[in-house]
């Protein structure tokens, strides 16, 4: 038995790391980034989530939503992981709207604009950078695997992966206006070891690229 399953690890071992890898491999480019926030903040995304300017976030033209990229300010060096989760900039030449949070993190607040580098990463790569940022604001990381705006739907997905002797994920509701979210979630998790078994395991019966968020969480 033990032998059987080893072998089904090693087998399985290139569909486990799929998931980690970035989906636009080799993606490095320079250019002008802005930022957006007061005005935006509160407002959905192209995810379908809300914008939150103080989260560690961006919007891109073309990178894959969810996805992560490292962005260096070239000026003096500073650098920030976010994760793409909306659409943008539309002004100019610019390749890059970043958050208020990453904006500032990186020193571009009050010019506006920086000249930028920007590296598409896999989340296995950005974790270690998320776990850092969610503990200097007192936060944990989880993975979302699932948003609803039907609560039935989000109980079903619990549901699911609870059946697969998987731990429980939570339910958080949050609302927005008059719509109330229902989001899935599972962790804290606590290493990229952790992430990477979580995440093979959440493949296996068929949910995928689960995105890694970071909150305080009131239960």
């Amino acid at each position: 038995m033990g032998g059987k399953d080893t072998n089904n690890i090693k087998n399985e071992e290139p569909a486990q790391r799929e998931y980690w890898l970035p989906r636009i491999a080799r993606y490095i480019k320079k250019g002008i980034a802005s930022w957006y926030g007061p005005g935006f903040h509160g407002k959905k995304t192209a995810t379908g989530e809300i914008f939150d300017m103080y989260e560690m976030t961006a919007a891109h033209k073309t990178l894959p939503i969810p996805s992560y990229a490292q962005v260096t300010n070239l000026e003096n060096n500073k650098t920030v992981v976010v994760r793409i989760n909306d659409r943008g900039p539309y002004v100019g030449d610019r390749v890059l709207d970043l958050s208020y949070a990453a904006a500032k993190r990186l020193g571009i607040q009050h010019e506006g604009t920086g000249k930028v580098e920007i590296k598409a990463i896999s989340p296995l790569q950005a974790l270690p950078q998320i776990q850092k940022t969610a503990e200097s604001q007192h936060k944990k990381v989880y993975f979302q695997v699932g948003s609803f705006g039907s609560q039935s739907k989000a109980l079903k997905l619990q549901d699911k992966i609870a059946s697969h002797n998987l731990p429980e994920p939570t339910i958080l509701a949050s609302g927005h206006r008059k719509n109330t979210l229902y989001k899935v979630q599972m962790g804290p998790i606590k290493s990229s070891e952790n992430a990477e078994k979580l995440s093979y395991q959440l493949a296996k019966i068929g949910i995928k690229d689960p995105q890694i968020v970071t909150q305080t969480r009131q239960n």
